[in-house]
């Protein structure tokens, strides 16, 4: 059998000797590229679980700051985001951010990828959390345009 290079997508890299190739059909192909077609602002399964726990563990401002939060990231970019432990969800694919609902604080802990002398807030508390990633709180809507400008700054490259 002979592949393109450029159309294999490695899933996973184990210790073993052994290697196991999938070829995907038309059809898984057609439903991936849907997915990945998905319209600007159409939700993904991760994002439908966090609203979902937001609506449940959160109440008044903090439920609407992680409505409009997710909200006005899928306006910008399409991606899903995927639920770790306990609370977290990463976003997916490029994990440049992940949120956390505290359910007893009514806030979202947020964590973007960067170093931190890259970001800076007036508005909001940022601290450095584990190496080359910042955290903050947010439990208002008022506080998402800087939460939306900063996850754009861990987004660039």
């Amino acid at each position: 059998m002979v592949l393109d290079e450029e159309s294999i997508v490695v899933l996973n890299v184990g210790t073993t000797a052994s290697t196991v190739v999938v070829d995907s059909s038309i059809e898984v192909s057609q439903t991936a590229e849907h997915e990945l077609a998905r319209p600007p602002g159409e939700l993904g399964p991760g994002d439908r679980e966090f609203l979902s726990l937001a609506e449940k563990e959160l109440s008044g401002e903090a439920q609407e700051a992680a409505i409009g939060l997710l909200r006005q990231v899928r306006s910008k970019w399409p991606d899903d985001l995927k639920r770790g432990e306990r609370n977290e969800f990463s976003n997916t694919p490029d994990n440049s951010w992940d949120v956390l609902v505290q359910p007893r604080a009514q806030t979202l802990s947020i964590t973007l990828r960067g170093a931190p002398e890259r970001f800076q807030s007036k508005s909001l508390n940022l601290k450095t959390d584990r190496p080359g990633y910042i955290r903050f709180t947010v439990g208002t809507p008022d506080e998402l345009p800087e939460v939306i400008r900063l996850i754009e700054q861990s987004k660039r490259k």
